[in-house]
C-alpha cells in the first residue's frame, strides 16, 4: 500500500516500522473430489477486506500483485481521523 506520492505506508512493527503488506498463497487443488469437471475450468473472481485502523487522512493506492506482476490497484481516500474524536 502507498500513499499520495507513491511512498510504503509504514505501520509498527516488532522492533521497527515496516511497509504495510499482505501476503497469501490461495490454492485449489485440482484432484479435490469435491470439485466437479465444471469448477475445475471456470475463472475464479474473489475479493477481501483488510481493516486498517491507522491510516491518517490522505489518498493510498493498494497494488495486487502475483508473481511480481501488478495485477489491479485501487486508489481511495481517508477523509477524517476516527480517533481525533
Amino acid at each position: 500500500m502507498a500513499d499520495e506520492v507513491g511512498e510504503p505506508v509504514m505501520v509498527p512493527a516488532a522492533e521497527e516500522e515496516r511497509p504495510l503488506r499482505f501476503s497469501g498463497r490461495p490454492a485449489v487443488d485440482p484432484a479435490d473430489p469435491e470439485l466437479d469437471g465444471l469448477a475445475r475450468s471456470l475463472d475464479t473472481h474473489s475479493s477481501f477486506a483488510v481493516n486498517v485502523h491507522s491510516l491518517t487522512p490522505d489518498r493510498y493506492t493498494c497494488t495486487l500483485e502475483v508473481d511480481g506482476r501488478k495485477l489491479a490497484s485501487v486508489t481511495f481516500g481517508v477523509r477524517s481521523d476516527p480517533d481525533a474524536g
